[in-house]
């Protein structure tokens, strides 16, 4: 399956494999800042007044479906607060931002705007929601997460040597990753 746009996931509904039924609604992902590894989910139940956010272990969801999101058992969802194994991690929404990229020669890229994520719930790449400059790394779109160098509160900084897809020994360049 074609990694998504975590905004394509927002919204998903998520069900315990157990019972059968709808335990909430996929928000966004925390995620490990060194590492870019998911750790958790986020989801959403109750109405617009009495909202309440909470979450489950990445290692309890057991499908990461194109439809729904499926997870172990309905006692893994618990409130944000009290997920174990995600105290250093970051929700993945509020890391891009509007966040520039830039590469290691000092050359801006583009504007970030979303993560892609693979059908095992992990960051793939970064979208790059406007391109900056003149050749062909104008037209780059997609970003390998093993590109990414660091992503800090200003910038994302991405080494152009390590341009590969995880699981890949293809290089990607400029030309081959536009307006995907």
């Amino acid at each position: 399956m074609e990694p998504r746009l975590l905004k394509q996931m927002r919204g998903k509904t998520i069900i315990d494999m157990e019972e059968g039924r709808k335990v909430g609604v996929f928000e966004d992902l925390m995620i490990t800042p060194g590492d870019f590894r998911t750790a958790a989910l986020i989801t959403s139940n109750g109405g617009l007044l009495n909202r309440k956010l909470e979450g489950a272990r990445a290692e309890d969801v057991r499908v990461w479906g194109h439809d729904v999101i499926l997870v172990a058992n309905p006692h893994v969802i618990r409130p944000k607060d009290d997920i174990t194994g995600i105290a250093d991690a970051i929700t993945a929404s509020n890391v891009l931002k509007g966040r520039s990229v830039i590469s290691l020669d000092g050359k801006r890229l583009g504007v970030a705007d979303d993560f892609y994520i693979n059908d095992q719930g992990m960051v793939e790449a970064v979208h790059l929601q406007q391109s900056i400059g003149d050749g062909p790394q104008n037209r780059l779109r997609m970003i390998p997460i093993s590109a990414v160098r660091s992503m800090g509160e200003d910038v994302i900084v991405i080494d152009m040597d390590r341009m590969v897809f995880a699981g890949t020994d293809e290089y990607i360049t400029p030309q081959a990753n536009y307006d995907r």
